[in-house]
């Protein structure tokens, strides 16, 4: 894998991982955002 692979797959997985965080905290009525 080259490093440019290797970037856009972690930018694939961080937007995947914010679209599932706002799952959660709509999921939990919004409690994850008084962090």
């Amino acid at each position: 894998m080259s490093s440019k692979e290797s970037a856009q797959a972690l930018v694939m997985l961080v937007s995947k991982w914010n679209e599932l965080e706002k799952q959660l905290e709509e999921l939990l009525g919004g409690k994850l955002s008084d962090r």
